[in-house]
């Protein structure tokens, strides 16, 4: 019986994110289990991976008083006292125990880096156990860079483009019946100097996706992943102007489905935050959403993003009452211009100003991302997005490079709008390869760090995400308390291990303390009758 190998191994380790359970690979999981295929998952995105493999090289690291990512110590170059990207591999490759039954190894990749990381994994793992695994690619990268990166990532045979859950069972089926990859569906294959798209399966209600139990995952059984846990809202919303439209579906999940997720979770791993992910379309899609969580039995603690369009100051009252901790907002600049005739937002900056003025003024986390620069920015525009800042006054700042994706809205219009670039060579960077003289997304002579460094000046943080606003509601870091909420913060960017793995130990203790202690005062209740005046 063939077995099929999860792998996530992230390229840096300073986004909090990174330490989450990845649900999409606990569902595809659970789809398999439910099929009675064996599969392994393997996440090295928790802190035992990050404390073991400094390990090796803990003398020497005693020298630096703080790490400032693990990407820049991974993969510096010509330095004597850093660890490098081969050790790094080596390590990785070397904690992956492959069966004689495993024929595939799919790796989940989140962005660029990682993509380059799982290449170089994938080639070094062909290696040392069987030229014959076959190695499959699939995640959000994937998913935006389309089947146009193929050509240039010869350490791939397929890659699955969206709907993963979907797709996993029919790959399984093409591996064991040795069947052409290029008949799985959402797949892409290059082959004979051509790329072949498989069938198109799209799921029509997240209803029809399992609820993920996370038996396969070692990472949460063993308690070494922070257990704030995903849960998928909305899938494929909002159509914004920068992601590719192929094989896009508007498919959300009801209330009844996410309070049973939320139930599961909470009896069998004491779990009480979650982040939801999928912008709400409409504001009363979001309205029902948090209404049944008012009326649910129990209390949650969550975080989630907003869609621009419909984010307005009086759901600071409906987001506290239900459980809302941290809200975030794609706000891409500060500038009228270039919110209307560059991004295509429709709405008034003063009218966003007023909004999340109102929210980051509560108690709500307010992370704002912002995208820098554009090829439609300048000193201006740069201007009017801090001064935007300024007046918003958020928790967190996001900074971004605009990136161009194939098939989006603006790949039809790349000349128009500025994007000065040779489409194989852009292919090519974006599957992970090194191109001398060129500097994809600088679209203009700024970096986000020119932008990084005067949010700064403003007192606000470009560090950590809005699921910062969990850990610390667990951890009773209020925002008023700006030393413990800055402290919290550099803990991801600059602090080492031993220091992350307190806070992530204390923070699973804590959540699963005042999870029994809820039950037991729910249970305390049921012995008394409510009386009415």
């Amino acid at each position: 019986m063939a077995q099929i190998i999860l792998i996530y191994a992230p390229s840096q380790f300073s986004c909090p994110k990174v330490y989450l359970p990845i649900r999409q690979l606990a569902t595809v999981s659970q789809i398999l289990l439910d099929s009675k295929i064996d599969n392994l998952i393997y996440d090295f995105g928790c802190l035992s991976a990050y404390k073991q493999y400094y390990s090796t090289r803990n003398q020497i690291l005693k020298k630096k008083h703080s790490v400032k990512s693990l990407l820049r110590a991974l993969f510096a170059k010509g330095s004597d006292d850093k660890p490098n990207e081969n050790e790094y591999i080596k390590w990785l490759v070397d904690s992956i125990e492959l069966t004689p039954h495993a024929k595939c190894i799919v790796f989940w990749i989140d962005n660029r880096d990682d993509l380059r990381l799982a290449r170089k994994i994938a080639l070094n793992i062909k290696k040392k156990f069987s030229k014959n695994l076959i190695v499959v690619g699939m995640g959000n990268y994937i998913k935006f860079t389309g089947p146009y990166i193929l050509p240039y990532i010869p350490e791939f045979d397929c890659i699955i483009l969206d709907h993963w859950e979907s797709t996993i069972v029919p790959l399984w089926d093409t591996l064991s019946n040795s069947k052409e990859l290029c008949r799985v569906p959402n797949s892409a294959v290059y082959s004979g100097g051509s790329i072949s798209l498989g069938p198109i399966r799209r799921y029509i209600s997240l209803e029809d996706i399992p609820i993920p139990t996370y038996e396969a995952y070692k990472g949460i059984l063993d308690n070494e992943k922070i257990r704030i846990f995903t849960i998928e809202h909305s899938r494929d919303g909002f159509v914004t102007y920068v992601e590719p439209v192929s094989l896009r579906t508007k498919v959300s999940a009801t209330p009844t489905k996410i309070l049973e997720e939320i139930s599961y979770l909470r009896k069998k791993f004491n779990s009480l935050c979650f982040h939801f992910t999928g912008e709400a379309t409409t504001l009363s899609e979001f309205q029902a959403f948090t209404l049944s969580l008012i009326k649910a039995p129990f209390y949650i603690y969550y975080t989630r993003a907003l869609n621009c369009l419909e984010i307005e100051g009086d759901l600071v009252h409906t987001v506290s009452v239900s459980g809302g901790k941290g809200i975030e907002v794609k706000v891409p600049t500060g500038s009228q211009r270039l919110l209307s005739n560059f991004y295509g937002i429709m709405r008034t900056v003063s009218s966003l100003e007023g909004a999340l003025s109102v929210l980051s003024s509560s108690q709500v986390y307010t992370a704002i991302e912002c995208f820098y620069p554009s090829p439609e920015d300048d000193r201006h525009t740069f201007a009017e997005t801090l001064r935007f800042i300024q007046r918003v006054k958020p928790d967190l700042v996001k900074v971004s490079p605009v990136w161009l994706w194939p098939d989006s809205p603006w790949w039809e219009n790349r000349v128009q709008l500025g994007f000065n670039i040779d489409t194989q060579e852009y292919f090519k960077w974006l599957a992970g390869d090194d191109i001398p003289n060129v500097n994809y997304p600088m679209w203009r002579p700024f970096s986000p760090d020119l932008m990084k460094e005067e949010i700064k000046k403003l007192k606000v943080s470009c560090n950590g995400d809005v699921v910062l606003a969990l850990v610390g509601e667990v951890l009773q870091i209020s925002k008023k308390q700006k030393g413990f909420k800055q402290m919290l913060e550099d803990a991801f960017s600059s602090s080492e291990p031993e220091f992350l793995e307190d806070i992530f130990t204390q923070f699973n203790y804590r959540m699963g303390k005042k999870v029994m202690s809820e039950n037991w005062n729910a249970r305390m209740s049921t012995t008394y009758r409510a009386v009415a005046n």
